[in-house]
């Protein structure tokens, strides 16, 4: 006979992942941060909503940011160039004032 519980034995408990907390993560910095008139957050020196120039594309803001393993992607909304994703240690972004 087989019974309708599966053996407690074979279960493995679920892990906490921390794709979710990613996720997480760029929405808050989508949305302008955690908490009320707070700064929006920063992440690999950069801000959302922050106005960046980069030498081929020209000047562009930024619109979303992604923590990666080892660094961040950044999508910047550029005037000329349109949306570009771009990782930021390779970006060569200047910030504006």
């Amino acid at each position: 006979q087989r019974s309708a519980a599966p053996d407690p034995a074979l279960v493995q408990p679920p892990r906490p992942s921390v794709e979710g907390m990613r996720r997480v993560g760029v929405r808050q910095a989508m949305d302008g941060g955690p908490a009320a008139g707070s700064a929006a957050p920063a992440s690999g020196g950069y801000a959302v909503g922050e106005r960046v120039e980069h030498p081929k594309f020209g000047v562009g803001i930024v619109r979303r940011i992604e923590t990666l393993a080892t660094d961040h992607k950044l999508v910047v909304a550029f005037d000329n160039a349109g949306e570009k994703t771009l990782l930021a240690k390779f970006a060569k972004l200047t910030k504006l004032g």
